[in-house]
């Protein structure tokens, strides 16, 4: 069912980057500083409308969210992308978008523009390689970046797949429940991100550090909404944010004998010292 035209004068937020690395932490403080992020969302604090839009881009490379490469030579293919911006701006203005993004109420207020300047986007890790597709709907989107060393990120997917290995429903990722192919993906990833800012306006894109994010919020969060042109954000909010933080998970594996030796092979990846991770 085609909805009639929903009016967003603002364009969104697209936070991309790998998994683990954070996305879901800053996700949670736009959202409690009047960024509308979706109201149907997963526990990793996904857009469930723009998730699975983004995994049958992928499911048409055959591609998969730890096996992403295979994208490439989609975004390859002009004719490809071409029709699949078109079907996807269609499905912008489906109903769909309505109840699993929006919701009705926001809807509403966006139909009679009695709320124009609503602030509006969403996280999903996937957006690292289906970006292009995404500018090509929303050329002037906001991007921020969110980077977090590739040792912890790698430990933290490794954890992941061995805690789930046991769920008899849960499809393992078998390349992550080792620390190299865990790493390898953060590289894919990574190496897309940077390959993708290029596409965008300097002033429309923010390199995020997990690390600063954790050890320094109130200074970080205040260039987040800088960059995002907000002027006066919630500061009750930001110190509750600020309270919840474990400060620990910032380069979380200098705490363990083995991370620190998988660390010392890898400190010398272009990627690790491209970030100061070296």
């Amino acid at each position: 069912m085609k909805v009639k035209t929903l009016h967003t004068p603002n364009p969104p937020l697209i936070v991309i980057g790998m998994h683990r690395s954070g996305t879901s932490l800053l996700s949670q403080a736009l959202q409690q500083n009047s960024i509308f992020m979706g109201v149907r969302q997963n526990s990793h604090q996904e857009a469930l409308f723009f998730m699975r839009i983004n995994e049958e881009f992928m499911n048409l490379a055959h591609a998969h969210w730890d096996n992403p490469a295979p994208m490439t030579y989609l975004l390859e293919n002009d004719d490809a992308v071409k029709e699949i911006t078109a079907v996807t701006q269609e499905k912008l203005h489906m109903w769909e978008t309505v109840t699993t993004y929006w919701g009705y109420q926001n809807a509403l207020a966006l139909y009679r523009q009695s709320n124009p300047l609503i602030r509006w986007g969403w996280k999903d890790p996937r957006n690292s390689f289906t970006l292009p597709i995404w500018l090509n709907l929303f050329p002037n989107a906001w991007v921020i970046h969110m980077v977090r060393n590739g040792i912890d990120v790698a430990n933290s997917l490794c954890v992941r797949e061995q805690r789930r290995k046991m769920q008899p429903d849960y499809l393992l990722s078998f390349r992550c429940m080792t620390l190299e192919g865990a790493f390898s993906l953060w590289v894919e990833y990574e190496s897309m991100c940077r390959r993708n800012s290029m596409l965008i306006a300097p002033e429309r894109y923010l390199q995020v550090k997990f690390e600063d994010l954790i050890t320094h919020p109130q200074k970080t969060l205040d260039q987040i909404f800088s960059f995002m042109r907000i002027s006066s954000p919630n500061r009750k909010h930001i110190n509750d944010f600020v309270k919840q933080i474990n400060h620990q998970r910032a380069f979380a594996f200098k705490n363990d004998e083995r991370l620190r030796i998988f660390y010392e092979t890898h400190l010398r990846h272009p990627l690790m010292k491209l970030y100061g991770y070296d």
